[in-house]
């Protein structure tokens, strides 16, 4: 698994204040893309594309994604 995406603020629990979903996917260089808005989204294959602000220093940053159905 390469990226795992969520419609809800956070992977976390709000009931896990260590953050071990976190520490988990990013131990194994998964990408944990939160807050996205996939009411609109039917089901199929998509190709996603996420542009990430470049910020000095950060662990993460906020992202404009946004897909596209797969010709595949």
């Amino acid at each position: 698994m390469k990226l795992v995406g969520i419609d809800y603020l956070s992977i976390e629990s709000k009931m896990d204040p260590k953050q071990l979903t976190h520490i988990v996917l990013l131990r194994e260089r998964v990408i944990i893309l939160e807050s996205l808005d996939l009411r609109s989204v039917s089901g199929g294959v998509y190709e996603l594309f996420w542009c990430p602000l470049k910020i000095i220093g950060a662990e993460a940053s906020p992202v404009r994604a946004w897909m596209k159905k797969s010709e595949f």
